[in-house]
């Protein structure tokens, strides 16, 4: 199960077999430098408390005795997140009868949102693209982009108003 972005914490825990006097954590290569992260008393588990996207990592944990020094593959911690707000192209908002329009709505989000327009309160397509052929006056008015993340259960909406003359 990924965390969810401001709501869950992570702990990571390094093991190790034989004599290990030193472990280390390095996040994109970094010491740890967050106030909302925190080391056990023996350095062994990272916790992060409320995760956010810019945690996502990658973890490595270095363990040392006198003899060696050997590092972790690199983990890397799935944060889930979004919709944010979304973004609408192209920004033209008029246009003229007969012509061909096609809007495209993107949001951040993980897993990837899942989008509806919506106009006049009837769906108009189920994905992130939405095609008006040949518009007429009768196209004119607002188009609604709405994004949904199911896993974490948030949705986010923007609106378009279209001018056909």
């Amino acid at each position: 199960m990924a965390p969810m972005e401001n709501k869950d914490n992570v702990s990571l825990t390094c093991q190790a077999e034989g004599q290990t006097d030193t472990y280390r954590w390095f996040i994109n290569e970094s010491a740890p430098a967050s106030d909302r992260i925190q080391l056990s008393p023996d350095n062994r588990t990272l916790s992060i408390h409320n995760v956010t996207r810019e945690d996502e990592g990658p973890y490595v944990c270095e363990i040392e005795n006198p003899i060696s020094r050997n590092r972790s593959d690199p983990f890397r911690v799935n944060v889930t997140y979004g919709p944010d707000s979304p973004m609408i192209d192209p920004t033209d908002d008029h246009y003229s009868i007969g012509e061909n329009i096609t809007l495209n709505c993107s949001a951040e989000s993980n897993p990837p949102a899942q989008f509806t327009w919506v106009h006049n309160g009837q769906t108009l397509s189920n994905s992130a693209t939405l095609s008006l052929t040949n518009v007429s006056l009768n196209d004119t008015g607002t188009y609604t982009c709405h994004a949904s993340n199911p896993y974490t259960g948030l949705t986010s909406s923007k609106d378009k108003t279209l001018m056909i003359y």
